[in-house]
């Protein structure tokens, strides 16, 4: 059986500026009295379009927006960081420069 979050509400969105976008669309949600159980982050919230990686500029404090989205479990609202199935070519990036010299 998927975890029972998954079988909730999901909001996914392409384009969330940053931590504080990501707050204020969860407080519309809470507000509205909308349901909302998973928000999804897209590739706008990695370093330079770098899958397993955040954009540390636009989301300075991500252990503190995990514990705002969570609310000490009275909402639990989870995150999930989309990964598509493409890794940026970039000798800088580890994911592709260690994918290549092995």
């Amino acid at each position: 059986m998927p975890p029972y979050f998954s079988l909730g509400y999901h909001h996914s969105r392409y384009s969330f500026q940053d931590e504080k976008d990501v707050l204020e669309v969860d407080k519309g949600f809470t507000d509205h009295k909308i349901p909302l159980d998973v928000l999804h982050l897209d590739i706008d919230h990695t370093e330079d379009k770098k899958y397993f990686t955040f954009d540390l500029k636009k989301y300075p404090n991500l252990k503190q927006m995990f514990e705002i989205l969570d609310d000490n479990g009275k909402k639990s609202r989870k995150v999930v960081a989309i990964v598509d199935p493409h890794i940026k070519k970039d000798e800088n990036y580890f994911v592709y420069s260690e994918a290549m010299h092995k």
